[in-house]
């Protein structure tokens, strides 16, 4: 991909191992069967390829060292931090990005007001003053945060920009390998964002994400690659080579780890402001058409804790994540397919029992409905405005017991059952139980009761179906639906315009200040 001819690959083990070549047309080849220093053929009839050291049986392994014979320059790095009271992961990201003599500059930014008082994170700001820089302003969201740091590194045009979560653990391999795939791509003229695939902290082999792109049609963000489930990584194999495959052209690099070639910032802009979800995408996309590319290299990685969907659903978080969806959607000209899969997932979550999801997503529809006046403004209160869509959410009492899983009825018997439950009371013989990262709509189709758990397997929420509430939202969905496909148009011109007035350097500075 990056025109490197030869790479090798020198194994110091002893005992007996092969060299093996997996390619992504599925192809597996025996490079190898020997542990000397050789060169690796490269696999040209593939995207890219997997090397793996299978050792046999007694085979103690102690070194291996990549190589190949090209030239790459590379450039300091400046790691941008945002931080909300995580004070232990921010004094250790700051630590780790500190030992690394890759990143020139480590920005954290405090939006908690907590880290100052941290006695470890006073002390590593005593013995780093010209490479750890601190600033601290309130919470204005993720975007608030990358913006403040992304402004401060114009200082230095010739440095790359790590954006990086607090509590997500970047090697200094990986930012190594990213560093030279980025400045071999800039050496043949190519502009690359480099994206982290994204590992499990709890089980470390386990990749969550790599290269994600957004749908078009609906705007729905996924896997850009064949990486449709969490996938082992514990050995090489033909199904993991074929799942890192290319299937779409990746759009964007999430923001857990993502390396921002130098002078992105000064080109193309500064994070829309909002708050929560969806910055990292837009920017992405934004950047795709200043000419930019996204690439999520193979072999490198960040490991960074899970989340649970069903949490990030039936949260405050859903709010902003449905409005920042529709106004992105808008302001990139997408057509009306994204309100049509909108209104299906709100039956969806109608017919499965997720209420509360149905009601949050009503009230980031109503916010992007108001017009695009919001951008740009709401950043201080925009959590604040968000948590009370979810504290005026009905209750239900929890009744203490968790059923046994129940296999999910076929769709279609479900999805009739789940209508006609929309009209009679609830008796309770129809309940299931599920995890909260496993949980999906048709678990709930036909069912008077879902209850929802944590990993551990405590209750995390129950949901109780509630014919009126269900008859309710359903009207409401139809009403908003049909407003959405008549102004449609109407806001898209207006969303496009006011999020490229928000975006630059000069935006972000005033709104900075003002909520300074």
């Amino acid at each position: 991909m990056l025109s490197v001819e030869e790479i090798w690959l020198e194994v110091r083990a002893a005992g007996s191992l092969d060299v093996v070549g997996y390619r992504s047309d599925g192809r597996r080849d025996l490079l190898h069967e020997s542990f000397e220093g050789k060169p690796v053929p490269p696999l040209s009839a593939s995207t890219h390829s997997w090397i793996a050291v299978e050792a046999h049986d007694g085979t103690e392994i102690e070194e291996l060292i990549w190589s190949a014979d090209v030239e790459a320059q590379l450039p300091g790095v400046v790691a941008v931090v945002p931080t909300f009271r995580r004070e232990e992961d921010a004094t250790h990201q700051a630590e780790s990005f500190l030992k690394s003599a890759l990143v020139t500059r480590v920005i954290v930014i405090d939006q908690g007001g907590t880290l100052r008082d941290h006695t470890m994170f006073r002390e590593l700001l005593a013995a780093h003053p010209e490479r750890l820089q601190f600033m601290e302003q309130p919470n204005l969201g993720g975007s608030g945060g990358y913006a403040r740091g992304m402004i401060e590194s114009l200082s230095d045009p010739e440095c790359a920009v790590l954006l990086s979560d607090d509590d997500a653990a970047l090697p200094e391999e990986s930012l190594r390998r990213m560093l030279i795939a980025q400045a071999l791509a800039g050496q043949r003229g190519r502009k690359l964002v480099m994206a982290t695939p994204m590992f499990s902290a709890e089980e470390p082999t386990r990749l969550i994400s790599a290269a994600e792109y957004v749908d078009r049609r609906t705007f729905q963000w996924g896997a850009a690659d064949g990486l449709r489930d969490p996938l082992s990584v514990a050995s090489a194999t033909e199904r993991l080579v074929s799942a890192l495959d290319m299937q779409h052209t990746p759009d964007y690099a999430g923001w857990w780890g993502a390396l921002l070639p130098p002078g992105i910032v000064a080109e193309v802009g500064l994070p829309a402001p909002y708050f929560l979800k969806w910055d990292d995408a837009e920017y992405g996309l934004r950047a795709r058409k200043q000419g930019y590319e996204v690439m999520a290299l193979p072999g490198t990685g960040v490991w960074h804790p899970t989340w649970g969907v069903q949490k990030t659903l039936t949260t405050w978080v859903a709010v902003l994540l449905h409005r920042n969806r529709l106004a992105t959607a808008a302001a990139y000209g997408a057509g009306k397919g994204v309100i049509r899969d909108s209104f299906v997932h709100q039956i969806k979550h109608v017919l499965s029992l997720q209420y509360d999801v149905a009601e949050l997503w009503a009230a980031g529809i109503d916010q992007f409905l108001d017009g695009p006046e919001w951008l740009g403004t709401d950043l201080a209160n925009a959590r604040n405005a968000a948590q009370a869509s979810e504290y005026q959410l009905p209750t239900t009492e929890p009744r203490g017991d968790i059923p046994e899983r129940q296999s999910p009825l076929r769709t279609r018997k479900g999805v009739l059952r789940a209508i006609a439950g929309t009209l009679r009371k609830p008796n309770m013989d129809a309940e299931t139980s599920g995890s909260v990262n496993d949980f999906t709509w048709r678990d709930g189709l036909g069912m008077d009761r879902v209850v929802i758990t944590n990993g551990d397997g405590t209750v995390s929420s129950e949901l109780v179906r509630d014919p009126r509430r269900a008859r309710s939202l359903l009207s409401r969905a139809a009403k908003q639906h049909w407003m959405l496909m008549r102004r449609w148009h109407e806001l898209s011109g207006p969303y496009a315009s006011r999020l490229k007035d928000v975006t630059t350097a000069e935006h972000w500075r005033g709104l900075l200040r003002a909520n300074s």
